[in-house]
């Protein structure tokens, strides 16, 4: 699954970099994101993905498959897992859903545009703010 076409990542990419109207672009100061950089982004937090859930499951991270890798828009600052104690910026967040397999069973991890993903449950999920997101694995 890691081996799609650099035009597949370029095209997608652009995507999920570009601002919407409602979104302030403070952390990017560049008016264009590098699609070369933002794919290396993504293969690290699939990377740091795997590797936390190996460590959470106790299994070697090579039994992981990535189901689905998108870029999405995220609703809040929540980046699809709110925790009911938290406040969150309620304004669209530039991210990534990443899905593993380890077994049978599916493993949701969640991040914004370069952040570090992170594990959530299913019952805390919620569905990204523009549709499902674009694939990109």
């Amino acid at each position: 699954m890691m081996g799609k076409t650099n035009t597949k990542y370029s095209m997608l990419l652009a995507f999920g970099f570009m601002c919407s109207s409602v979104t302030a672009c403070a952390e990017d100061e560049s008016p264009q994101a590098d699609p070369d950089q933002a794919a290396l982004h993504i293969d690290e937090q699939v990377r740091q993905a795997r590797q936390q859930l190996a460590t959470r499951l106790a299994i070697d991270a090579d039994e992981i498959t990535e189901e689905t890798v998108r870029v999405v828009q995220w609703r809040s600052g929540a980046a699809g897992c709110p925790d009911p104690d938290m406040s969150y910026t309620m304004a669209i967040q530039p991210g990534v859903m990443i899905l593993l397999r380890a077994g049978d069973e599916l493993h949701r991890y969640h991040s914004g545009r370069n952040g570090v993903p992170f594990y959530c449950p299913a019952d805390r999920a919620e569905a990204p703010a523009m549709g499902a997101g674009e694939e990109v694995m």
